[in-house]
């Protein structure tokens, strides 16, 4: 896959979800699934599955201190955190939206793969998670959580 198609595909992304990066390459780890050898045939692990991991860390503590802030207790923070953050939740916005079509192996965007070659799109969410660690290693904790409360992908 070229880089410079990539990265074209990365400004479209940032278009679509309202973000201005200082370095598009947070972006498009975001969005590459190339599977990685760990040894383990019978689950995969994306490349942007530990950028997926971070975002959900700040997503939850973003999440947690808004809840805190508007005097929520601990009972409430986690019931309202799991709707919130629920991965068929930012699946059914990764659909929505159609960020999936953004994903890409070394050979293919996801809308390119022919079908014995489909790139995931399993129903919990692996996107939005890897975009939000993506924008916070891009641009800093106070911008992504600026973006995640007036992004339409997250609902907090």
């Amino acid at each position: 896959m070229e880089k410079r198609r990539i990265i074209e595909k990365m400004k479209q992304l940032a278009e679509l979800i309202h973000y201005n990066p200082g370095d598009i390459t947070h972006l498009a780890n975001a969005m590459c699934v190339n599977v990685l050898d760990n040894g383990n045939t019978s689950n995969k692990e994306y490349y942007n599955g530990s950028l997926a991991t971070l975002g959900d860390t700040v997503l939850k503590m973003i999440i947690t201190e808004k809840l805190y802030l508007e005097g929520k207790d601990r009972g409430d923070i986690t019931i309202n955190k799991s709707d919130i953050e629920k991965n068929t939740t930012l699946h059914l916005k990764t659909l929505k939206y159609n960020i999936q079509s953004f994903a890409y192996n070394d050979q293919y965007f996801f809308d390119e793969a022919p079908q014995h070659l489909q790139l995931p799109n399993p129903g919990h969410d692996i996107y939005i998670e890897a975009i939000i660690g993506a924008i916070y290693l891009d641009r800093g904790l106070k911008y992504c959580k600026s973006w995640i409360e007036s992004s339409e992908l997250v609902s907090i």
